[in-house]
């Protein structure tokens, strides 16, 4: 199978929120992040969540400089799926960001993606 991504992704331990972007949006649903990229994540929740469901991430992580940074951004849920086995009730979700990870609106973050992606 072909990989579609435009990006690498790289490993991130972090917590994130995932807030819907409709009216009339439930709680907050509390992730963690599997891996990012440039231009999505893949996040695991203990909710489902659609594909096609517009959201914002707020993502809190320990940068390389070992300083708590939290970054907040917009995007899509293009895959989701139950996990199963032992992690049953969990799900995967992968989602797309509106806009690109960058040096100009997500300094802190891009800075931390580069300095991994230098290091493989």
């Amino acid at each position: 199978m072909m990989d579609k991504r435009r990006h690498k992704r790289v490993p991130l331990a972090a917590s994130a929120t995932i807030r819907y972007n409709s009216e009339g949006s439930s709680e907050p649903i509390q992730a963690m992040t599997a891996d990012i990229s440039l231009s999505g994540i893949g996040i695991y929740s203990d909710k489902p969540i659609r594909e096609g469901t517009g959201l914002s991430i707020e993502i809190t992580f320990f940068s390389t400089e070992d300083v708590t940074m939290t970054v907040s951004l917009q995007g899509e849920s293009v895959y989701a799926r139950e996990m199963g086995g032992e992690m049953g009730g969990m799900y995967f979700v992968g989602i797309e960001f509106d806009e690109e990870i960058n040096p100009i609106q997500q300094p802190s973050l891009h800075h931390h993606l580069q300095k991994i992606l230098s290091w493989s």
